[in-house]
């Protein structure tokens, strides 16, 4: 039997035989060349035989220290082979996420071949709601909504920005408007309910105040309860809308979309993440939280 000495030993051993240097093993080892060599030495009193023969330019294994050293080498790597498919088996099996509609419509479904070459084996289950609120902690792990922080919230998951658009038909010359007054001579189109406890209205009042808008008089408005219908009416052409800028990119991109007055204004709702105590336990939960997460590094606003 193999004592707890002689297993300590094996590490310096493997080091040492793998760069055959002690100085060298003691950089991969984090440790002082001195300590490595005193490992070994001691492993090789308790062996009974030298495991290294060294001279004034060159350390060379011994045939017993060449034998062991395959044998150790052979054993390391099943345990890292081990460890991996220890931590693989951890990234397999389901990981439940409750989601507003538009953001998972907009933003996550395109991004989700990325996740898939990085975590083939989770199977992610996706619950899209407009209602978040009172959800039990046993019927999802993790959570993504929209709505007005409040003191006892985390910090954003992703802030928004609002930005008037519309079909590029709609404009002359598919050009932006000069003036945001003139915003008001167009069918404006409402998200009727853009987050909980939200007014009809509220989503675009909020702009027009923050651009110096009068509100009256307005030409005609349309009203959704959802916001990529609001979306889908601007592109038909039935009016300006009010874009979620993080969720826009595709519609911009292909000239779906046009922007009607270039003016991005800070929404009064953010997106936040919610994780259950249980999720914060699951590593498939954490890969696919920290995945969420290096996407909206990279986003950039107005």
């Amino acid at each position: 039997m193999i004592n707890a000495a002689i297993w300590s030993g094996l590490r310096y051993f493997h080091a040492v035989a793998e760069q055959l240097s002690f100085t060298r093993a003691a950089e991969v080892l984090n440790v002082t060349p001195g300590a490595v060599s005193q490992q070994v030495k001691q492993l090789e009193s308790r062996l009974g035989y030298r495991l290294f023969q060294r001279t004034t330019r060159q350390l060379r294994l011994t045939e017993q220290g060449k034998r062991l050293a395959q044998a150790v080498s052979l054993g390391y790597g099943a345990i890292h082979e081990t460890l991996a498919l220890l931590a693989s088996s951890q990234l397999r099996g389901r990981v439940r996420l409750v989601v507003i509609p538009s953001f998972c419509l907009q933003w996550l479904v395109p991004r989700l071949g990325e996740f898939y070459r990085t975590f083939p084996d989770i199977d992610l289950h996706i619950d899209a709601r407009d209602q978040l609120q009172g959800l039990a902690d046993a019927s999802y792990d993790l959570a993504i909504d929209y709505r007005v922080a409040s003191s006892a919230d985390p910090s954003p998951f992703l802030s928004e920005w609002l930005i008037p658009v519309c079909s590029p038909e709609l404009l002359t010359d598919g050009k932006p408007l000069a003036k945001a007054q003139s915003l008001l001579g167009y069918p404006l189109l409402h998200d009727s309910a853009p987050w909980l406890g939200a007014g009809q209205d509220e989503e675009w009042l909020h702009w027009l105040a923050q651009a110096g808008v009068n509100p009256d008089p307005i030409q005609g408005q349309l009203y959704f309860n959802r916001a990529d219908l609001a979306l889908q009416a601007a592109e038909a052409g039935h009016g300006i809308a009010l874009g979620r800028r993080a969720l826009i990119a595709d519609q911009l991109d292909s000239g779906r979309l046009v922007i009607a007055y270039d003016q991005a204004i800070r929404s009064p709702a953010s997106y936040f993440l919610q994780t259950t105590p249980a999720g914060l336990d699951n590593a498939r939960v954490l890969a696919f939280q920290q995945w969420l997460l290096s996407l909206v590094k990279t986003i950039e606003y107005a």
